[in-house]
This record gives C-alpha cells, sequence and structure tokens, in this order.
C-alpha cells in the first residue's frame, strides 16, 4: 500500500489574505509563537505530516486547501518521489534526520541537532535524493552510505559556500561596528558643538538684559519728569476746571429756570389729558356694564331654557329607568324560578373608553376572580385614565399637510436666502458712513472766535470758544469743503472745495477748487477761472495787498495772484505731499520736501519762487526718533511751532524754537495725538487733531491749558454715530433675522419632508379596545428609583454647570459671554426637569402581543410589524415609549430584555428619521428636552452675535 509524506513550501492560493492564512494555519496546527509560524513560510519545504495513508493524507491536504494553502503529498515508495525531492533545494544550515542517521556513525561526523516540534508537526526540511534512497525500506549499509557520501561533490561545494557567505557576514558585522562607533563619535562632537553654542547665547542672552535694564531705567527717569510735568499741567487745568465750574452752574440755574417752566407747562397739558382720558374710560365703562347687563341677560334666558330642557330629560330617563327595572325584576324572578341553584356571574370592568368590545377574554370565563379581587400589578396604569389611539382624519391627512408645508416652508427659506445674499453684498458694498471724529479744519476770524469745519458744518465760536452758530455747506451752495481755511476780513473765508452746481465731467469738476465764501450773504463762489486746471494743495494770504501765494502739488508750482484772481507769476518748485504756506518778514516759508527742514522762497513778482535759505529741523530728541518730515509750523506767541513726523510710523513730535529757528523745547501732547494742525489764537496755540473732539490749548510758554471742547461738535458727533450706530445695526439685525428665517425655513422643510414619507404610506389604525384584558396583561416593572437616580443626575450636571462657570470666571470671560454660557447649559437642565416632571409610560404584554402607553396616557395594542423599534424606543403608531438607558433609567432592564426585547425585534427596525418624527408627533419628552437644549444652544450663539453687532 502507498504511502505518502505532506509537504508545504508556504505557498497561499490566489486571492486570499496572507495574515488570515497564516492565523488559519497557527490555529489549524497549535502554533503560537509568531517566530516560530513565520518559518513555515520562508519558501523552504517542510514536510508537515510522514508517512500517511492515503485516505489520511488526502483529508489533510484538503483542509489545508481549504485554509488557503498550497501543500503537496509524496508518494515515498516510488522512484518519482526521489526525483521531486531532489529538485528541492536544501537550506544550508541545517541537517535533515535522515542525513543525520546516515552520518551518525562517520569518524569525523557531528552528533546530530535534535529537530523541534511545532504543535504535532514533525519540522524536517526536505531531503535530497540520496536521503531518499536510505529510507527505512531501501536502506544500505553504513559502509556505502560513506563512500555515496564521499562521491557527492556538490555538497561539498555547497559548504564550501556557506563557509564563504560566514565569512562575508563576519565582515560586514565587522564594518557596521565600525560604522557606529564613528557615528557615535560625531554624535559627541554635534552635543560638544551644541554646548559651547548654548553657553554663547545665554551670554548673549545676558547682555540683552543688562542692556534693556538700563533702557528701563532712562525711561522710567523720563517718566517721571512726564507726571512732574502733566501733575503741574493737571493743577493748571484744575483751576480752569473750577472757573468754567462756577459759569456752568449759572447756566445750569438759568436751564433749571428754564426747565421748570416748561414742567409747569408739560402738567397742565398731562391734567388736560387726564380729564380726558378719564372721560373716556367713563364712556368706557358705561358701555362695558351695558354690554354686561344684556349678556347676563341673556344667560339667565339660556339657563331657564337648559333647565327647562334638563328637567324633561331627567323625567323621561326616570321613566325609563322604571321600566327598565321593572322588566329586569320580572326576567329575574322567572329566572329564579327556573333555576334550582345560582351561577356565577362575570363582573364587567367599566372604563372610559368609548369602543365596544370586539371579543370575549378568556380570562374572563367562569370561574375567575373578580376585578375587584385581583391584585394590582407593580408597572399597571389606572386604565379608568387611558385612551386609545384613533385613526382620525387628521392622522390620515399628514402627508398632504406636510406636502404643502415642505413647498411653503422651502419657499421661505429661498426668499429669505436671497435677501439676505441681496443685503449681504449690499452691506458690504456700501461705502462706510462717514463720521465726524473731530474738527477737519480751525480758521480764526479777526476780532471774532474760531471757525470749526466739521464734516458738513461750520461752527462759528465767539471770542471765549463758546458755540454760537452752525452753518451747513447746503446753505452756501456747497457740496464739499476741504482745508486749509482762511479768513480775508471777518466775513470773507477762503476753503478750498466743490460747488453743488460743480459737475465731476466736466475740466476741474471733481477737483477741489478754491472757494470764495461771504458768510454774512450765504454765497460761495469759484475765486478764479484762470485757477479751473490746477490743484490747490494750500495757500497763504498776503494781508498787505490781499494776494494770494498757492501750492500746485501736482504740478510742482507755485502761484501768484492778486486779488481779483488773475495769476501773476508761476515758479517750478519742490512741494512735499502736505505743503504747508507761511509769510513773515517779508518772505515765504514753506516746508521742505526732502526731509525735516523750512524751505526760505520769495515772492516779489520778478523774483518769485527763489530760494534763499533751507532751515534744518534737528531738535535733539528728534534724532532718536526719526522724525524725519515736518508736517505744520507757525509763529505764534513770540516763537515758532513746528510738528516733525516720521512718515512710516506716523510718530508725531511738536517742538518751539525762538525767531532765528534755534531750538528752544519740546510740547508735551496728549497721548495718541495724530496728525496736526497749528492755529494762532491771540497769545494761545490752538493744536488740532482731526481724530479728537479736544482742541489742545497751550500758552506762550508751551505749557498745556484747558483744551477747547466745542458743544456743538460734540452734539454733531454723537448725533452722525449714533446715526451711524442705528443703521449698523438695522443692516445687521436684518442680515441675522433673513439667516434666521432661512435656516428655520430650510430646517422645517426639510423635516416636513421627513414627515411626509414617514406617514405617506398611511399604515395607522386605531387601537383595540382593551376592557375584556385586565387580567390577562402582564405589566412591565418601572424603576423604583428612577426619581431618585433622575435627581443625582441633576445634581451631577449641576456640579458640573458650576465648574464650567468657574473655569468660565478663571479665564476672564465677559458678561455676555458668561450670559450665552448660562443660557446654553440651561437647555439640558430643562430636559432633565421634563423627564423628572413626566411620566415614562407603561409597557404591558399580552402573549404575543405589546401594549404600549405614552406619558399622556394614550395607548396602543399590537404585534409582529406592528410595532416598530430602534434603540431604546417602542413606537406602534403615534405612541412611542422609551424603555430607559443607562443615565435615564425608565424600566426594569431584566424584564425588558427578557419579555419585551423578543416581540419587539419581531416587529420592524425604523430609521433615525422615522424616529425623529414619531417623537416629534408625539411630543416626546426626550424630543422636547432635545428641542430644549437646541433652542438653549441657539439663543446662546444668537447673543454672541448680538454682542458681536452692539
Amino acid at each position: 500500500m502507498n504511502r505518502f509524506n505532506l509537504t508545504f513550501s508556504g505557498e497561499i492560493l490566489t486571492g486570499q489574505d496572507p495574515a488570515q492564512a497564516k492565523l488559519r494555519f497557527g490555529k489549524m496546527f497549535s502554533i503560537d509563537d509568531p517566530v516560530k509560524l513565520e518559518r513555515f513560510f520562508s519558501g523552504q519545504t517542510i514536510i508537515l505530516r510522514r508517512d500517511l495513508e492515503r485516505k489520511a493524507a488526502a483529508q489533510y491536504y484538503h483542509q489545508l486547501h481549504q485554509l488557503g494553502m498550497v501543500a503537496a503529498l509524496v508518494n515515498v515508495t516510488t522512484k518519482d518521489t526521489a526525483k521531486i525531492v531532489a529538485r528541492t533545494p536544501q537550506p544550508p544550515t541545517q541537517e535533515t534526520p535522515a542525513d543525520s542517521t546516515a552520518t551518525s556513525n562517520q569518524p569525523d561526523s557531528k552528533p546530530a541537532t535534535p529537530q523541534p516540534h511545532f504543535g504535532g508537526i514533525e519540522q524536517t526540511w526536505a531531503v535530497s535524493s540520496s536521503a531518499v534512497k536510505r529510507s527505512p525500506p531501501a536502506r544500505k549499509s553504513r559502509t556505502a552510505a560513506k563512500a555515496s557520501l564521499q562521491k557527492t561533490s556538490p555538497e561539498k561545494a555547497a559548504l564550501a559556500e556557506v563557509a564563504r557567505r560566514k565569512a562575508q557576514l563576519e565582515e560586514k558585522t565587522r564594518q557596521a561596528a565600525e560604522e557606529v562607533a564613528r557615528q557615535r563619535a560625531e554624535l559627541e562632537e554635534i552635543k560638544r558643538q551644541q554646548a559651547e553654542e548654548t553657553a554663547r547665547q545665554q551670554a548673549e542672552l545676558e547682555e540683552i538684559k543688562r542692556q534693556e535694564a538700563e533702557e528701563t531705567a532712562r525711561q522710567q527717569a523720563e517718566l517721571e519728569e512726564i507726571k512732574r510735568q502733566e501733575a503741574e499741567a493737571a493743577a493748571r487745568i484744575k483751576t480752569e476746571a473750577l472757573r468754567r465750574q462756577v459759569e456752568a452752574k449759572r447756566k445750569s440755574a438759568e436751564r433749571l429756570r428754564a426747565a421748570v417752566e416748561d414742567l409747569a407747562a408739560q402738567q397742565a397739558l398731562r391734567k388736560e389729558e387726564k380729564r380726558k382720558a378719564a372721560s373716556r374710560k367713563a364712556d368706557q365703562k358705561a358701555l362695558k356694564a351695558q354690554q354686561l347687563r344684556q349678556q347676563a341677560e341673556q344667560a339667565a334666558r339660556n339657563n331657564l331654557e337648559q333647565q327647562r330642557v334638563d328637567a324633561l330629560e331627567r323625567q323621561k330617563q326616570a321613566a325609563r329607568n322604571d321600566a327598565q327595572q321593572e322588566g329586569v325584576a320580572q326576567k329575574s324572578a322567572a329566572e329564579l324560578a327556573q333555576q334550582t341553584a345560582p351561577k356565577p356571574t362575570k363582573a364587567r370592568v367599566k372604563t372610559n373608553l368609548d369602543t365596544p368590545q370586539r371579543k370575549k377574554d378568556p380570562a374572563s370565563q367562569a370561574g375567575s376572580p373578580a376585578p375587584s379581587q385581583r391584585k394590582r400589578q407593580l408597572g399597571e396604569p389606572n386604565l379608568y385614565q387611558l385612551r386609545p389611539f384613533r385613526n382620525t382624519d387628521d392622522v390620515r391627512a399628514r402627508a398632504q399637510q406636510a406636502q404643502q408645508r415642505v413647498r411653503r416652508s422651502y419657499t421661505v427659506g429661498a426668499i429669505a436666502l436671497t435677501l439676505l445674499l441681496i443685503a449681504g453684498g449690499s452691506f458690504f458694498l456700501r461705502p462706510a458712513d462717514p463720521v465726524t471724529t473731530g474738527a477737519d479744519a480751525i480758521a480764526i476770524a479777526p476780532r471774532s472766535g474760531p471757525l470749526l469745519l466739521a464734516g458738513n458744518s461750520l461752527l462759528v465760536h465767539d471770542r471765549g470758544g463758546n458755540s454760537i452758530n452752525e452753518i451747513t455747506l447746503d446753505t452756501l451752495g456747497l457740496r464739499e469743503l476741504e482745508a486749509p481755511l482762511a479768513f480775508e476780513d471777518a466775513s470773507i473765508l477762503f476753503a478750498l472745495g466743490r460747488l453743488t452746481e460743480d459737475r465731476a465731467d466736466v475740466a476741474g469738476g471733481d477737483v477741489p477748487q478754491l472757494l470764495r465764501c461771504e458768510l454774512a450773504l450765504s454765497k460761495c463762489q469759484h475765486f478764479s477761472p484762470d485757477l479751473k486746471d490746477t490743484s490747490i494743495a494750500a495757500f497763504v494770504i498776503n494781508p498787505l495787498d490781499g494776494s494770494l501765494l498757492l501750492a500746485d502739488r501736482v504740478a510742482g508750482q507755485l502761484l501768484k495772484t492778486n486779488h481779483e484772481g488773475k495769476i501773476l507769476a508761476r515758479a517750478s518748485v519742490a512741494i512735499p505731499d502736505h505743503p504747508v504756506l507761511r509769510l513773515h518778514a517779508g518772505l515765504l516759508l514753506m516746508n521742505s520736501a526732502d526731509g525735516p527742514a523750512i524751505s526760505v522762497l520769495r515772492y516779489e513778482d520778478n523774483a518769485f519762487g527763489q530760494q534763499l535759505d533751507e532751515i534744518l529741523l534737528l531738535p535733539p530728541i528728534a534724532d532718536t526718533t526719526e522724525l524725519t518730515a515736518v508736517g505744520d509750523f507757525l509763529w505764534s506767541a513770540g516763537s515758532w511751532w513746528a510738528s516733525l513726523y516720521n512718515p512710516e510710523t506716523n510718530r508725531i513730535g511738536l517742538y518751539r524754537f525762538d525767531a532765528d529757528w534755534n531750538y528752544l523745547d519740546p510740547v508735551v501732547l496728549a497721548v495718541n495725538t495724530g496728525p496736526l494742525q497749528l492755529v494762532s489764537w491771540g497769545e494761545k496755540t490752538l493744536v488740532n487733531d482731526p481724530r479728537k473732539i479736544s482742541i489742545q490749548r497751550f500758552n506762550a510758554q508751551g505749557t498745556a491749558e484747558a483744551p477747547l471742547i466745542s458743544t456743538q461738535l460734540e452734539a454733531l458727533i454723537t448725533g452722525q454715530q449714533r446715526s451711524a450706530d442705528i443703521a449698523k445695526l438695522a443692516w445687521r439685525g436684518g442680515l441675522l433675522l433673513c439667516a434666521l428665517a432661512a435656516v428655520l425655513g430650510f430646517g422645517f422643510g426639510y423635516l416636513q419632508s421627513l414627515r411626509r414619507l414617514v406617514y405617506k404610506p398611511c399604515r395607522e389604525r386605531g387601537a383595540e379596545p382593551i376592557d375584556g384584558y385586565a387580567d390577562a396583561l402582564h405589566w412591565i416593572d418601572p424603576v423604583r428609583n428612577r426619581t431618585e437616580r433622575l435627581r443625582r443626575n441633576s445634581f451631577s450636571f449641576g456640579l458640573l454647570v458650576l465648574a464650567a462657570l468657574l473655569m468660565a470666571l478663571g479665564q476672564g470671560v465677559t458678561v455676555w459671554q458668561l450670559a450665552a454660557l448660562l443660557i446654553a447649559l440651561s437647555g439640558p437642565a430643562i430636559a432633565l426637569l421634563l423627564l423628572s416632571r413626566l411620566p415614562a409610560g407603561h409597557i404591558g404584554i399580552l402573549e404575543d402581543r405589546l401594549l404600549l402607553v405614552d406619558h399622556t396616557g394614550m395607548y396602543h395594542l399590537a404585534g409582529g410589524s406592528s410595532v416598530q423599534y430602534r434603540g431604546p424606543f417602542l413606537l406602534i403608531d403615534d405612541v412611542a415609549v422609551f424603555t430607559g438607558s443607562l443615565f435615564l433609567p425608565a424600566f426594569s432592564s431584566p424584564q425588558v430584555q427578557t419579555l419585551v426585547r423578543p416581540l419587539a425585534t419581531g416587529g420592524v427596525k425604523v430609521d433615525r428619521n422615522t424616529l425623529l418624527v414619531k417623537l416629534l408627533q408625539c411630543r416626546h419628552p426626550l424630543a422636547q428636552g432635545v428641542i430644549a437644549m437646541m433652542t438653549a444652544v441657539t439663543a446662546a450663539a444668537i447673543l454672541l452675535c448680538l454682542h458681536g453687532i452692539f
């Protein structure tokens, strides 16, 4: 009989997962060691089983093929076996048991190495053809085996190859060790260099800290000096403030007297309105009393009629009852006469269910105890308070109603989204509302006070700086007015601007022109038609002959005109970006375009524009701050005032110089002072920042005094800011409302589309009456400590809320953010409150059917495919019951798993959308809680948006 060896070379069938195939192979042969398991898949042929019969060998081969392995059966008794094994390569480092047996008696042979066994597998590498011939059926003598071994020169060559490979391996190992040593040395060198670099950086850091300490000490000294100067200025300001307080008290007394008079007039008016209101109220009371009297008479008549009808009904009912009682008595007497013994009767349980009983309950047959004697179950509800689910016309029309609501909701959402896109684009593309922040320009009228240009108004003040008048640009026929402003006399004002009739499509219509305005006549006109094509950036009036000197920055020219506007002379000079022209001692002064300097020019007709000198302004402090340009300069109170600034950083400084431009001292400005305009007002110098309401005022020595604050300017800025804020709030509020309308429209439409899909099949049916099933129903026990567990959950949530609030307060959140957090956390609190206040419902079992009673007392009885479930929820039409979870207990979990779950799984598992629609339809407490949480989060987000808006 043929015998077979089962061999395996690690080959896996195509399409099999190698990792899974190896795991199945190891499980079959009980191989737990991954290293040992991997040796079977090294590609070398291994004999798994030896000397197997044909049936056993075929069984092993079939099992390996099912596992996804490619095995081979080798016949150990034929010559073909020797040929197959001879073609199989041998591992150079392992000996087969047959070889060790054959060479064990040789003089130079070594002890045979025992072969490992893995899970009952005899691991034997495939032997050569000579080894197969030396198998027990064809074993030769030891002398013949030795001679055969000496003749096999290929085996010696293989041993030599093994030795050569071993030498190569040792050489590679030595080279790897040398490489590791070299890398370690390089690593030590890198660490040493890093340590030196760290020490150097530490020294540099110490030097930087020392320099910073010195700089801090110097700045501290400068700060102390500034504080001293500010204290002196504050004392002076306080004195001035006291004087102004006295004046303010006097004015407030006058205003109070006027207010008292107004109040008296208002009280008289209110008394008259109260008298009229009382008269109207009396008339209304009389009319109401008449209506009540008529209603009482009608109610009395209705009551009498109803009493008469009720009396007739009671008489008829009494007559019917008497007749029924007489008939029942006669029938009972006849039955008693016919019967020899009384029979047990069944007491019928009456409820408020209006549907008649369809079938007789087997539990109510003769011999069963009366309902009054039945013991009430733990989870049983009050049957008298239950109401059945009814398949009404409204229930059947839900799908059609949902379709209509889908169309309306999507229409509203699309309209809101369209409005949102249009309004949003208009909001982001519209120009910002111009809001005045301060006086754009100041001019001092002769023998009068300051004139302020603020937005579209000219604010007139008296010599004391009090507001006396406001002139709008519309009354002057102006569309726009710009700085600079200059008075020719008390009523003639020169300025740059545009008239109302100027058009942008004509030459010069879009460029500010030099205008001459007569304030007394409220009239403005172009100064000269010869200047229509020029871009005037600055001008100055010569008080001796009324001529004007102008700077054209675009053309790079200085121009001179007479009093009538005729151009007398031109000169090409370097004009700075913001030119300033001043006349002093018969010379024309202009800030230089090349640096912090003043250009001295001539303005005579025959030598117009010739530069005489360049005065360089280099205050000591300005050297360190790199103030490289001159802004405005002015001769005021016996000294020159000049502002220097840095065009890149916009840093500004104000300094005083004597008549020969020798540096005197710096002028301390208010914090965050921006671009400056210098104006001489008698012995005072006004420093105007267009970004601020208050105008700084300095005396002749450069000491700050009480600032000039215009009440008209304050009122103007406040009104514009309020209007801009209201417009911004209206835009943002409208955008927010459109966004909410779009979200609600599409969200409600999507919910109604789900509702339409759920109720489209119209599978609802009315509930069966349960009058006769009271004794046969088995009720699931509710969780006994449900209230206490929900209370513990609420307490834990309260601690979580407290921790969140403490963390928020620790992070320094604002009041709005804290309010939003409280609103967001109120959602889960409301959900827990709803769950604790509303009942969990009831679950009853009637043979193979479920009776579900929801939190409102509505019940439904069904089984099989009429029952729907998903997770812990059970549904029968509109009746939904939550069976409970770990944190929200409801019913006994063992009873639910053993009694309810098998019946529920026989029904239909619904998707999340159906569950959502059903829970919202029955207003389940969990659905209400989720809505409360979503509403709270939405309200918190809206509050944060409103905070951003406001």
